[in-house]
């Protein structure tokens, strides 16, 4: 599933401030208090240099979401929980940044500090679960992965982190289960293209194409299922189709961007592979 938007609302800077506007477009409203109004929101503002980490979360939050600068979004995260006052939703959006980065250790340490306010956030045990299977402790990744599963009420978050524990663990028909189950509740060009990538290591590159196909009329310009579309276009030796979506795959996808599911190497040894076919063509 898509990351959620962790702003941190959850501060008590942000209820104060989110009330003073309130006031403010009341005040407008019935033509009273409006400058006192005015006044106090800000003074509140100015206030808020004094909430370092705060600022610092918003920051990384813009850069994440917004300015899509990844690396510099981890930065801010960082210095946010380094200042010992961050919300646990900035603890949660490192841990997914870490994460993708490689920094699995740090990621798995990260979610469960989240955790310790999150209880009963299930993307917050999700990041948990897939950071564990990612340093092979398994048996944990399964327990977080169904406290996820409990507290997921649409049930797709649950079993695509059971799919992607499963996966890590070389499992591969129950995790193509899981991602099976997980597209019977929610439609995703994410789940697709996991699906595909292990249809193909299956052995069944029919079954992987038309996930990617499907993937593909969800999400046209998504690069996983681009470079899917490529792989599986290089091994029926279409070369053409090949080049058209690799090419795509590259144009598509921010080079800073590691939350995706192939790795940029990949996309590259696949481009290499086809560059010899284009020279015969």
């Amino acid at each position: 599933m898509d990351e959620p938007l962790r702003f941190s609302f959850k501060h008590p800077w942000n209820y104060v401030f989110v009330s003073l506007l309130i006031l403010l477009v009341v005040s407008m409203v019935i033509g009273m208090f409006t400058v006192p109004a005015l006044l106090a929101l800000l003074i509140w503002l100015v206030a808020g240099v004094f909430f370092k980490g705060l600022l610092l979360e918003h920051g990384a939050f813009l850069n994440r979401h917004v300015i899509r600068d990844y690396a510099k979004a981890a930065q801010l995260y960082r210095r946010a929980v380094n200042t010992g006052k961050a919300t646990p939703q900035a603890y949660a959006a490192l841990s997914s940044l870490c994460l993708s980065e490689g920094d699995t250790a740090e990621a798995v340490s990260l979610a469960e500090h989240a955790l310790s306010s999150l209880r009963h956030d299930a993307y917050a045990w999700a990041l948990f679960a897939k950071g564990l299977a990612r340093v092979g402790r398994f048996k944990e990744a399964e327990i977080a992965a169904r406290r996820c599963a409990q507290l997921d009420k649409a049930g797709a978050l649950g079993a695509s982190t059971f799919g992607e524990i499963q996966e890590a663990a070389g499992h591969l028909r129950q995790a193509a289960a899981s991602y099976e189950k997980a597209l019977g509740i929610a439609e995703s060009a994410n789940f697709r293209a996991r699906l595909a990538r292990i249809r193909f290591a299956l052995g069944d590159p029919r079954g992987a194409q038309h996930q990617v196909d499907q993937a593909l009329k969800r999400s046209p310009k998504n690069p996983d299922a681009l470079y899917l579309d490529g792989k599986l276009a290089l091994f029926r030796h279409d070369y053409e189709r090949a080049r058209k979506s690799l090419h795509q795959a590259a144009s598509n996808r921010p080079l800073a961007d590691k939350s995706l599911i192939i790795p940029y190497r990949d996309l590259a040894e696949a481009l290499a592979q086809l560059a010899p076919h284009l020279v015969k063509m």
